[in-house]
């Protein structure tokens, strides 16, 4: 979910809601959870 509003908020250039789910995904990234699917930084 995350990363498809990443995607999208980047496409249309919205800065806060990328930067939300960075911040989203790099905790997710922290704790190992769903290590298995890989997100374009």
């Amino acid at each position: 979910m995350f990363i498809r509003l990443w995607e999208t908020a980047k496409k249309i250039g919205d800065k806060k809601t990328q930067k939300f789910c960075e911040k989203i995904l790099k905790t997710y990234e922290k704790f190992d959870i769903n290590g298995h699917i890989k997100w374009e930084k």
